[in-house]
């Protein structure tokens, strides 16, 4: 396994399993699946998923890397912005009611 990335975690060696065949197709599944970027990150995001985004980041959790419940479409900016940051940290888009809905009161 030379030049992979190894995570230890619980007891035992998971290695990253980002560059593997299985993840692009889990990777596209997800983009098809959610089409729009989850994270919404405010002045970098560019709404169409194009990446798979950890919930739980690998780095915590890398027996979850490949679990499709641990997974969400997310443009490449704010996937790259996110890195391993827990998502409350994050000022999203969500947080700031768009004006063209203040005509639904």
């Amino acid at each position: 396994m030379t030049g992979r990335r190894v995570y230890r975690y619980a007891g035992r060696d998971w290695p990253d399993p980002r560059n593997t065949r299985a993840w692009r197709t889990l990777r596209d599944q997800v983009v098809l699946e959610e089409p729009t970027c989850q994270l919404r990150i405010a002045g970098i995001c560019t709404i169409v998923s194009t990446t798979a985004d950890h919930i739980v980041p690998v780095v915590q959790r890398p027996d979850l890397a490949m679990t499709r419940t641990n997974l969400r479409g997310a443009c490449r900016a704010c996937n790259d912005a996110r890195r391993d940051l827990p998502d409350g940290t994050l000022v999203t888009d969500r947080d700031h009611r768009p004006p063209a809905l203040d005509l639904f009161g």
